[in-house]
């Protein structure tokens, strides 16, 4: 008899502390995805025609925080485009410098539409700075001693501010692995600065060179709703 109530008792206690380790089980309950511009690693693979392959999303990278309950979350978005160009063929030997970062951010939702599809759909708010300084220099020499060397920087600063509708659709390639692209309708505001400062220097046979300063400020406002075609890949991790 007291067999069989140590048996009964390990039997309970085994159930027991079986059905606690699966209530213990923490579930996932947010989805990370990480995602980065594949345009030119499949420029790389298929030759694409320049005309058909011109990208014009900003963002090089993006990232969301979805719920696994109900898939809403925070959706971001970041790109950094640097230019440095040198023409020393040109009369005034240009040089420019242009730093470009773009931003977005805001609220959004994940539906599996099958599945292989996933689409998404948000409300951004976005961003865009973009610095511009151009740098010339021209020398002339007229002859009998007298020559003129004017040096010239043009400073452009745009920033724009603004937001609207996001829709993408996503491929699973595998359970962690997605192919995906996104469009979006943008309204945004521009206002930019521009500084041009000019330094003229005149050389005279027989007497100093004659330096001038000169400083010119311009202000303008550019304000319009851009519509972004999904013509950019984009490589997602899923985690």
């Amino acid at each position: 008899m007291l067999k069989k109530y140590l048996l009964t008792i390990a039997f309970v206690s085994s159930v027991c502390c079986g059905y606690a380790q699966t209530d213990l089980t923490p579930t996932k309950k947010i989805n990370h995805y990480l995602g980065v511009q594949a345009n030119p690693l499949f420029r790389q693979i298929i030759n694409l025609n320049n005309n058909n392959s011109l990208v014009t999303n900003p963002y090089l990278l993006t990232y969301s925080l979805i719920s696994t309950k109900s898939g809403w979350g925070v959706q971001a978005g970041v790109g950094y485009d640097y230019q440095s160009t040198e023409d020393k063929d040109a009369p005034a030997n240009h040089r420019s410098k242009i730093n470009d970062f773009s931003y977005r951010v805001g609220v959004g939702r994940k539906v599996m539409l099958s599945k292989k599809f996933e689409a998404e759909f948000g409300l951004d708010v976005a961003g865009n700075y973009q610095n511009d300084r151009t740098f010339s220099q021209s020398d002339i020499d007229f002859g009998s001693g007298q020559s003129d060397s004017v040096f010239t920087v043009v400073l452009t600063k745009t920033t724009g501010m603004g937001g609207g509708l996001r829709g993408g659709l996503n491929f699973y390639l595998s359970p962690k692995i997605l192919l995906g692209t996104e469009a979006n309708y943008y309204f945004m505001r521009s206002p930019q600065k521009q500084n041009v400062s000019v330094k003229e220097t005149v050389t005279q046979f027989g007497g100093p060179p004659i330096t001038r300063f000169s400083n010119q400020n311009q202000s303008a406002t550019a304000s319009k709703f851009s519509l972004t075609l999904p013509a950019v890949l984009f490589l997602i991790v899923k985690f």
